[in-house]
């Protein structure tokens, strides 16, 4: 009797740990998904708005950033000239700083991060299926369906997405606790979840509606969680509408325009989820559009049908209410906020926005398959779903590797998107300032031109660009053909910037640019006269440059190479102009002490004064940096020189 009751304890032990053992799986199957499909995203680089937001930004860079995150909006703590963006995300910077001070600066541990928030994401919707009672290999294939899904690849392969992971991370934790427990452990993650990014409110809002319809003693909770939310960002703001009133960039659209919109961009979103095709990291908005054009009607109408499906679904009793309704909470709650009627952006429509609502449409994909009628037909649904949408999610997230994948890409599926072809030409005029070789120099020059030209093929009355782009356009244009050779033609662009912006203190600087090269010219050709008035112009329009923006230090360089320039045409120390030329070249130095054309000037001018001894200091100071320099010896030998005197 003893050893038969020894072997059903041995065999209930042996059955727990199998059924563990199934639980542990459960939850790793959807997390491998995720790792596995995306792991080729991890040896990308930081592309577009990675760069400002961390590269470019050295808050980011420092654990001292994150008590100011908490009282600051969020891309005032990357731009200063940013607080016009309502935007509250302490806890997504806090994210960003740690990474950066972890991985000291590397790319690669950043997409690590996104890989494992998606994969935690699978995990936490798995979680979520669960708590609602479904068994646990449906649970466990709902969620490696959200792995998988074709519809995640730019808020997977894009750094700046990740405030998108993190709150949906938190928003699907917390709806885990809410279906069932009900415990103070809902309203803390959905608190947190705000604090990510601000989308996350109307969830949270729906689920303090439901425990009010309820009669539910726990709704005060939800309600101080919304409260403390506003008074949070009411500091960060110090204005009682808390920043959301900055949310408001209608562009000129009526109210009508704004609802078809509203409806075509949920029309879209759904579409996109649905068949995951038409990747593109930029989707233009198309302007004076009714609402039976046919791209905003087939959207519109397949919006309309969705929602009142959705409230038919909603409203049915059945085994499934209980999950459709979360579903549906979540599939229209979370995209509500980026539906754009009170927010409108340069491209309302990305698909990093339907993050948080794809998980909602996968609970309710998945019933929808459970219950179709026909098992064989059913199979063949689910296997060509799993296959489509891994190619989908494998072919949107690679070009996201480097910027110029990015860009080039973007310039081949979406042509009508400026911002494609304004950063590509971007990149293009990096390389060619930074090509030592001519040739090189003025083929990146006219690749540059060419990806700026093609922006005049786009009709803004017709395809929506924000002022700022379209002036990024005007001065990369007018930048890729200075830099091509084609003075006067870049000159009239710089001109009719300059005519159209008022203020446009890259243009004065491109003007500034011009009016020295072509002095230059001039000057060798012994037309001093000419050099000169073109040399003033020059330092005219870099002061004008200066007096707009201050921090331009590619100004303060062309003013003081101007400056040396006048004075060696006006007789050297007894130009007018002479003192002036010494207090601009050592200012422009210490901005580029790299310089050596500034260095080379300073040591002129001193030595002009009969000031030698001033140029020791810059001298031993650039030889001990730049010990490799080509010129070194020379520099060494004015060091002799200067010294022994």
């Amino acid at each position: 009797m003893q050893n038969n009751l020894s072997a059903r304890a041995i065999l209930g032990f042996i059955f727990q740990e199998m059924s563990t053992h199934k639980r542990i799986w459960t939850l790793l199957i959807p997390a491998l998904a995720a790792i596995l499909l995306y792991a080729h995203t991890f040896s990308a680089d930081f592309v577009y708005d990675d760069r400002t937001l961390l590269e470019l930004n050295p808050n980011f860079q420092s654990l001292e950033i994150i008590p100011d995150a908490f009282v600051t909006p969020y891309w005032e703590l990357v731009n200063d000239d940013a607080n016009a963006v309502g935007f509250y995300r302490p806890l997504a910077a806090t994210m960003f700083t740690a990474s950066w001070v972890i991985s000291d600066g590397n790319s690669h541990f950043f997409h690590l991060v996104s890989i494992l928030l998606h994969a935690a994401c699978a995990v936490a919707l798995t979680l979520l299926c669960i708590a609602l009672g479904w068994r646990r290999t449906i649970a466990c294939a709902t969620g490696s369906l959200f792995a998988i899904l074709g519809s995640h690849a730019e808020a997977v392969a894009w750094i700046s997405s990740q405030p998108d992971l993190l709150a949906t991370l938190f928003v699907l934790l917390g709806m885990r606790y809410f279906v069932v427990e009900r415990d103070v452990r809902a309203p803390l993650l959905f608190f947190l979840a705000l604090l990510c990014k601000e989308s996350a409110i109307a969830v949270v809002a729906l689920c303090l509606f439901s425990v009010i319809l309820q009669r539910r003693r726990i709704w005060w909770r939800y309600f101080l969680v919304i409260a403390a939310y506003y008074a949070l960002r009411v500091v960060a703001f110090d204005d009682y509408t808390a920043g959301f009133g900055r949310i408001n960039t209608h562009h000129g659209l009526n109210p009508l325009e704004q609802i078809v919109l509203s409806f075509k961009l949920l029309g879209q979103h759904l579409g996109f989820m649905s068949m995951p095709l038409d990747h593109a990291p930029f989707h233009p908005l198309m302007l004076n559009q009714g609402l039976l054009e046919s791209q905003n009607f087939f959207p519109a109408i397949g919006a309309i049908i969705s929602i009142a499906v959705g409230l038919i679904i909603y409203l049915h009793r059945s085994p499934d209410s209980p999950s459709f309704r979360v579903g549906l909470g979540i599939m229209f709650m979370g995209i509500a906020p980026v539906l754009n009627t009170f927010a409108l952006g340069q491209y309302p429509f990305a698909e990093r926005f339907s993050y948080l609502s794809s998980a909602g449409f996968v609970i309710i994909l998945t019933i929808a398959l459970i219950r179709f009628p026909y098992r064989g037909v059913s199979y063949v649904l689910i296997t060509l779903l799993v296959v489509g949408n891994i190619y989908s999610s494998y072919s949107g997230s690679k070009h996201w590797r480097t910027e110029a994948d990015l860009f080039r890409w973007s310039q081949r599926v979406a042509p009508l998107a400026m911002t494609g072809h304004v950063e590509f030409g971007r990149l293009m005029l990096e390389k060619s300032q930074g090509a030592v070789d001519p040739g090189k120099r003025l083929a990146y020059a006219e690749l540059a031109t060419e990806s700026f030209n093609r922006i005049d093929a786009i009709d803004v009355d017709k395809v929506f660009c924000t002022s700022i782009e379209r002036y990024k356009a005007n001065i990369g244009k007018a930048d890729s053909l200075f830099l091509a050779g084609q003075i006067d033609n870049a000159k009239k662009v710089y001109q009719m910037t300059i005519d159209h912006y008022g203020k446009a203190p890259e243009a004065f600087l491109g003007l500034g640019n011009c009016a020295s090269q072509q002095a230059f010219g001039y000057w060798s050709e012994a037309k001093n006269v000419v050099a000169k008035n073109h040399y003033s112009a020059a330092i005219h329009a870099f002061n004008t440059a200066l007096s707009q923006n201050s921090d331009i230090d590619a100004a303060v360089i062309g003013k003081a190479k101007a400056l040396v320039q006048l004075v060696n045409i006006e007789g050297g120390a007894n130009s007018a102009s002479f003192q002036e030329a010494i207090t601009a070249s050592e200012y422009a130095s210490r901005l580029a002490p790299h310089d050596f054309s500034l260095l080379l000037n300073l040591v002129a001018l001193y030595d002009a004064a009969g000031e030698r001894s001033k140029a020791i200091e810059p001298l031993r100071d650039f030889i001990g940096m730049y010990p490799q320099h080509p010129e070194i010896d020379m520099l060494r030998q004015l060091l002799f020189e200067f010294t022994s005197r």
